[in-house]
């Protein structure tokens, strides 16, 4: 587990792919059985393709781990165990293909991603090291192309299908909107990689974006430019999914609602400028990686009881998710005793 660095992608990865899944699950009136049997292989290839990735990445990077610090576990394996475990990783990619709706196009993709697997790290080409190609690569290989694989693929199930009920001019459109939302929020999340390791980067002599034009004015690159923008082709997906799933878009809603309070954005004037750069940086990825996989399921459940075990089963897998919730909660209420207590203190002084 320590080699596939599962604590890295599982829930990052895993969960809103699982989200995506979900919906088109109910467009497409996926029936419980057939849900399962999609699923189970689809979650297969992830872990397959994600492993084989983080694998190429790590072998390439053994020697600029070392010049950094960075652990890197392929570097401590023999000849032998490198190839074995690569055998195996190559293999879990490719069985669920046996299974799983193949259209020509996702063979186009996933040879497209292994290819951007290798060009990122190779020392050859080595594009993690280029200022901007290595944040367009890694927004194309770690966001664009498995939505885009996501999306064919539970659209590519008429036969598993009741009836296929998403048209054909929404489809095209949740892709193009969805491909812009992926690309966007791949390009904050390298972003935000690359300010949290730059000191590592810097050791091993890279050039990265953030390096390049230096983490603050990366930051207010985020906040001024990408999160605006994030937020404006999420909502232009919303939009189209919620045509198809009553009222989904409130859901989102109530989340700005419950960020606004987690936050404490009515006492945003005595936040310091500092910790207000970075208070909003990640808070998007909550809904993402929590709310909509299970609100979406949520929703596949309301059709069909037998669809309470996919919520069953995507806690359990990302039990996370409860534990953050909770706890969320918890600071939301911290948050309005202490200030309806302040509240209370200004307008009646002692």
């Amino acid at each position: 587990m320590k080699i596939l660095k599962l604590n890295r992608w599982w829930l990052y990865k895993v969960s809103p792919l699982l989200g995506i899944a979900y919906l088109f699950i109910y467009v497409n009136k996926i029936t419980p059985e057939n849900t399962a049997y999609l699923l189970f292989w689809f979650l297969v290839a992830v872990t397959g393709i994600a492993g084989t990735g983080y694998f190429i990445n790590d072998f390439f990077d053994r020697k600029s781990d070392i010049l950094s610090g960075k652990q890197n576990m392929v570097a401590v394996l023999s000849l032998f165990n490198r190839l074995l475990l690569l055998f195996i990783l190559l293999t879990i990619s490719a069985i669920p293909w046996f299974f799983l709706p193949h259209p020509p196009l996702v063979f186009i993709l996933i040879g497209v991603q292994f290819l951007f697997f290798i060009l990122y790290s190779h020392p050859l080409t080595r594009f993690k090291e280029k200022t901007f190609l290595g944040v367009i690569s890694d927004a194309l290989y770690g966001h664009i192309i498995p939505f885009l694989l996501t999306a064919i693929i539970f659209t590519s199930i008429f036969p598993h299908s009741r009836t296929p009920a998403l048209p054909y001019s929404q489809y095209i459109l949740i892709l193009v909107l969805g491909t812009g939302w992926q690309f966007i929020k791949g390009l904050r999340n390298i972003l935000l990689h690359q300010i949290d390791d730059r000191k590592n980067d810097r050791k091993a002599g890279f050039s990265t974006f953030v390096l390049k034009i230096g983490p603050l004015k990366t930051i207010n690159s985020i906040n001024r430019i990408i999160l605006p923008v994030e937020l404006i082709t999420f909502v232009g997906v919303l939009i189209v999914v919620s045509l198809n799933i009553p009222y989904f878009y409130l859901w989102f809603l109530f989340f700005l609602i419950w960020s606004f309070f987690l936050f404490s954005v009515y006492r945003i004037r005595t936040v310091p400028v500092r910790q207000f750069r970075v208070k909003f940086l990640f808070f998007f990825n909550d809904f993402y990686e929590m709310w909509m996989p299970v609100v979406a399921a949520g929703y596949l459940a309301y059709c069909d009881k037998w669809f309470i075990v996919i919520i069953l089963l995507h806690v359990i897998l990302f039990n996370k998710i409860p534990v953050k919730i909770f706890n969320d909660f918890r600071i939301i209420v911290r948050n309005l005793i202490t200030f309806f207590k302040v509240d209370i203190k200004k307008t009646n002084p002692v």
